[in-house]
């Protein structure tokens, strides 16, 4: 069975912001896109404590804090030349090349 993945126009290193759930309102860049889960984890957002079995890496074990991913629906680009979130479209160049284009300031972001 192929894996379907899920459609957006977010690409790693997009600054976002999160829109939903106990993380609203915080910023970050994307560090990691699943497109296959439709999961997205962002820099320094939704921080959680991950205990880690001793290994040769690892001798005492311990506790770890990382980044869990969130839901890439839970996100939004971030336009920071208006300040706020923004849906993204598509716009089609004169030479046929396809580019992101923020909804808000209809500046082109690729």
């Amino acid at each position: 069975m192929k894996a379907e993945h899920i459609p957006t126009k977010l690409k790693k290193g997009d600054p976002v912001i999160v829109i939903s759930g106990k993380e609203s309102g915080k910023r970050g860049k994307i560090s990691e896109l699943d497109r296959a889960r439709g999961r997205v984890t962002i820099e320094g957002v939704n921080m959680v404590k991950k205990t880690l079995r001793k290994s040769k890496d690892h001798p005492q074990g311990g506790v770890i804090t990382r980044e869990a991913p969130l839901a890439v629906s839970n996100v939004m680009y971030f336009d920071e030349s208006v300040n706020k979130a923004t849906r993204l479209g598509w716009k089609v160049g004169a030479d046929g090349s396809k580019k992101r284009l923020s909804k808000k300031s209809g500046k082109v972001i690729d």
